[in-house]
């Protein structure tokens, strides 16, 4: 979460203000609250073509019906422009060939 916090903040912290200060208030390391515990799935990649621009991929308004788990379920989109030159670069630190 602390990098998904960082990541926001470099890439527009003025336009995810929101986000980071609810990420901070959570991760709040001298007086944590105690968060219920939920199933995180985080997306992220490049924005569709035929998709508008804050058009969710994924439903948001109400639970699937396939999800059973007592846990509430959040699903995170990371739409970024260009995403794929972030995606590579991560990637390719994670895997490098040794010599």
């Amino acid at each position: 979460m602390r990098q998904l916090q960082r990541l926001l903040e470099d890439r527009d912290p003025e336009g995810h203000a929101a986000a980071i200060l609810s990420l901070d208030r959570a991760l709040t390391v001298d007086h944590p609250r105690p968060l219920p515990r939920t199933n995180l799935i985080l997306i992220a990649g490049n924005g569709a073509r035929r998709r508008e621009d804050g058009e969710a991929l994924i439903g948001w308004q109400k639970m699937p019906e396939e999800y059973k788990a007592s846990h509430d379920l959040q699903v995170v989109e990371l739409i970024l422009t260009d995403g794929e030159v972030l995606i590579d670069g991560i990637y390719s630190t994670l895997w490098q060939e040794e010599a």
